[in-house]
């Protein structure tokens, strides 16, 4: 189970790897596109907070029902083209942090058996509790190396400074 822990330990960091990026885009940039169709940092850190509730809505479906059917969620598909834009970014921010702790927490107390439970999912040919929970781990971190690309683009003005907390120094 120690890769279960690692994934855990992992979604348990996301929001402190995040937000710190997010803080560092200068207003003006927060929400300008790079092109039609492709997402603004305002958008790409709303979106991880929007996704935390249909996780745990899926996880207690996988949980209850050996049957579970699971449809892909697609922004593109699913939402307005401009639904991310019109969500307040600090708000996003704290629903993300505050949500991810009770994700956090509900999966630290799930058994091996249910870490093994399975779904149909009709993008994937398996589909299992920790597969989404993986997958999770992994889109948290292509959206902060989205936003990443973003605040560096040569076009923008440069990032403000980040605060590092080095500890091994003193």
């Amino acid at each position: 189970m120690r890769y279960v822990e690692q994934i855990i330990e992992a979604l348990d960091r996301a929001p402190s790897i995040v937000i710190p990026l997010v803080r560092q885009a200068p207003v003006e940039v927060l929400k300008v596109r790079p092109a039609p169709g492709k997402w603004s940092i305002h958008e790409h850190a709303c979106h991880l907070a929007d996704v935390q509730p249909l996780m745990m809505h899926r996880l207690e479906l996988m949980l209850a029902d050996d049957e579970t059917y699971i449809r892909s969620y697609d922004p593109g598909r699913d939402d307005p083209d401009d639904r991310l834009l019109q969500l307040d970014l600090d708000e996003a921010l704290e629903r993300f942090t505050r949500d991810r702790t009770r994700v956090v927490e509900r999966i630290g107390h799930l058994t091996e058996a249910d870490w093994r439970r399975t779904a149909k999912h009709d993008e994937y040919n398996s589909y299992s509790v920790f597969t989404m929970f993986r997958h999770l781990a992994l889109h948290d971190f292509f959206h902060a190396y989205r936003i990443e690309e973003l605040l560096l683009r040569p076009d923008s003005p440069p990032p403000s400074t980040l605060q590092l907390d080095l500890p091994w120094r003193s």
